[in-house]
């Protein structure tokens, strides 16, 4: 009988979502029976079973972000599905962007010399009052990922 060496070189990319630790082992183990029949027989059929168990989880997995009542989780299911990749904007070099930022934040300042005109209720009325812990309380539940409201004041901005 001949005396040969098998050799060869098979690049494995695990890059693939559901391919993990377990089915790199499952092929490291078939890559090693490859000098005996049965035991590398044995392996391939361990190591496809492997990939068919994590193909399903897997598949599991996504199907309960799609139906989750999870807005975020169902947005990052189809991220997966779609291979969507967010880019970085870069940063602007606009010399114009701290006046612009000045004028906007500008609405916001307290510090001005006209005074709000005094509105009288009648006297049946109530007034609302407000204590600074139940406008604190509010301004802390503002969601940042979700749009601005009809006055245009983003939430990061409430924040």
């Amino acid at each position: 009988m001949h005396d040969c060496d098998m050799a060869r070189e098979i690049a494995i990319f695990f890059g693939t979502e559901y391919l993990g630790q377990q089915v790199a082992k499952l092929t490291e183990l078939h890559m090693v029976s490859v000098g005996d029949q049965r035991a590398y027989s044995e392996a391939q059929a361990k190591l496809k079973r492997g990939i068919r168990e994590a193909k399903q989880k897997y598949k599991q997995r996504i199907e309960d972000q799609l139906n989750s009542n999870n807005p975020r989780s169902m947005w990052n299911g189809i991220k997966v599905l779609t291979d969507y990749k967010t880019t970085r904007q870069p940063l602007s070099d606009d010399a114009n962007l701290p006046d612009v930022l000045n004028q906007f934040f500008a609405c916001f300042d307290t510090q001005r010399g006209e005074t709000a005109p005094l509105i009288i209720t009648p006297a049946g009325e109530s007034t609302l009052v407000l204590q600074h812990h139940q406008v604190r309380t509010t301004l802390r539940k503002v969601n940042v990922r979700k749009a601005a409201g009809p006055d245009g004041v983003p939430a990061r901005v409430l924040k």
